[in-house]
C-alpha cells in the first residue's frame, strides 16, 4: 500500500511540476525561455537566450563581430559595400542603389555599437536589411530603434518567407524616420513558422540610418493561458483516475492474498 502510494505521489507531482513550468512559461514567457534554453546544451533555438534575455533576434544590439560584404561586380545594379552586422542580411541586390553598411560607436541608442547604413543613391526599389528566425507558435511583441540623417520612408515587417499569399499576422510599420530616435513596435500572433523574417525598408535615397537595440519576445496571452489551465485540469483527473485504478487493484489482491495465508 506505501509504495502504492509512493508512486501515486510522484505521479501527481510530476504533473504538476509540468503544468507549473508551463504556467511560469506564460506569467513570464521570455526569461522562463531564456532559463529553460540555457540549461539544454544542445538547444538550437535561434535568438539570444544563452545570455537568459528571451530576445529572439541573434545580436539585436549589433555587439558581435561585423562581416564584410562581397566586392560588387561592376555590372550589377546594387552596389552594396561595407561591414554588415554577424547574423543579419542584406536583401538590396536586386535594386538600383549604391549603400554602404558600417559599425557606428558613438550614434548609438544605447552604449555600444550599433548599424549604420549610408544611402547614398536610390534610383529604383529599396534596401531591405533582414535578419531571418524561426518562431514557434504563439503571442509575440518586436521592437526596434532607428533614426535617418534626413527625413526617410521606412516599413519594418515580421513575415512568414514560406507563405506567398500576402497575409499578414503582424501589421508592418511605415513611417518617416528623422534625426531623433524612433521606437517602432509589432505585435501578434504566430501559427509557427519555420522560416521568418524581420526586414527594415529604407524607400528613401541619400540619407544615412542607424539601426539599434532590435527585440522579439513572446509574451502573455490567454488562448496559451486556456491551454495551461486545461493541462492542470486533466492532471488532477489523471491523478484521481490513477488512484482510482490502484485501490481497485488493491482491493482486489487482498482476498488472494488472506487465501493463501
Amino acid at each position: 500500500m506505501k509504495k502504492t502510494r509512493v508512486l501515486e505521489i510522484v505521479i501527481l507531482y510530476c504533473l504538476i511540476a509540468a503544468a507549473l513550468g508551463l504556467f511560469l512559461e506564460l506569467v513570464h514567457p521570455s526569461q522562463m525561455a531564456g532559463i529553460l534554453t540555457s540549461l539544454n546544451p544542445f538547444a538550437s533555438d535561434q535568438g539570444e537566450y544563452r545570455n537568459g534575455n528571451g530576445n529572439r533576434i541573434s545580436n539585436g544590439k549589433m555587439s558581435m563581430e561585423f562581416v564584410s560584404l562581397p566586392v560588387p561586380q561592376e555590372d550589377q545594379k546594387a552596389m552594396v559595400t561595407g561591414n554588415l552586422a554577424k547574423d543579419w542580411q542584406d536583401w538590396s541586390g536586386w535594386a538600383d542603389l549604391t549603400a554602404h553598411y558600417d559599425i557606428d560607436n558613438s550614434n548609438c541608442h544605447t552604449e555600444g555599437s550599433c548599424q549604420r547604413i549610408d544611402i547614398s543613391r536610390l534610383d529604383s526599389g529599396y534596401l531591405t536589411f533582414a535578419h531571418w528566425l524561426r518562431m514557434p507558435a504563439g503571442a509575440y511583441s518586436a521592437d526596434l530603434w532607428i533614426r535617418s540623417s534626413s527625413r526617410s520612408n521606412v516599413i519594418v515587417a515580421l513575415k512568414n518567407s514560406d507563405d506567398s499569399s500576402g497575409e499578414q499576422q503582424f501589421e508592418p510599420q511605415k513611417f518617416l524616420a528623422g534625426r531623433a530616435w524612433k521606437h517602432v513596435e509589432l505585435s501578434g500572433r504566430c501559427p509557427g513558422w519555420e522560416n521568418a523574417d524581420l526586414t527594415v525598408s529604407v524607400l528613401s535615397g541619400g540619407a544615412s540610418v542607424w539601426i539599434d537595440n532590435v527585440r522579439l519576445e513572446r509574451r502573455f496571452d490567454w488562448v496559451s493561458l486556456l491551454t495551461v489551465l486545461m493541462v492542470i485540469a486533466v492532471s488532477v483527473g489523471l491523478t484521481h483516475f490513477l488512484d482510482f485504478v490502484l485501490s481497485k487493484v488493491l482491493a482486489a489482491r487482498k482476498p488472494s492474498v488472506q487465501k493463501q495465508r
